[in-house]
């Protein structure tokens, strides 16, 4: 396991959602318009946090597919546009990223909730859930989630 070391200026992230970047509660809900850059952000947040300390992060959309199309995505644009790209391995036949300090997010939908219960880190527990649209979610899956 490798140790990471960050130089990420604060300035490239939306200064309306800035103030959340550190906090560390068990909730946190995101909302307003398309194109308002909550998704951004909290990808931002997520990544960054995956960097800085010990973090397992599930990230749900109500399918798989959604899924790759949009959060999955939308990671793999941020290491790129960070240029962190040798600090992730990027598996797309499973959706996994892992950084070199063993932190890995996970990425799957809620068509196969099953599923979900067999998902395991390497690198040890679920310590994140990241629920993309959330209010596509209905409150028993969110209810087994948490």
């Amino acid at each position: 396991m490798e140790k990471v070391t960050l130089n990420i200026s604060k300035k490239i992230f939306n200064p309306v959602f800035l103030p959340y970047l550190d906090t560390v509660n068990r909730y946190e809900v995101f909302y307003g318009g398309a194109g308002s850059g909550k998704s951004v952000f909290v990808c931002q947040k997520k990544l960054y946090k995956c960097m800085k300390r010990k973090m397992n992060l599930l990230v749900i959309r109500d399918t798989a597919d959604s899924n790759r199309n949009s959060t999955f995505s939308l990671f793999k644009q941020i290491i790129s546009k960070w240029g962190v790209d040798d600090l992730f391995k990027i598996r797309e036949t499973d959706m996994r990223i892992k950084c070199v300090n063993g932190n890995e997010i996970i990425f799957a939908g809620l068509d196969n909730v099953e599923r979900l219960k067999s998902i395991t880190f390497e690198s040890g527990e679920l310590t994140d859930v990241w629920i993309e649209e959330a209010s596509e979610v209905m409150e028993a899956d969110f209810n087994q989630l948490d």
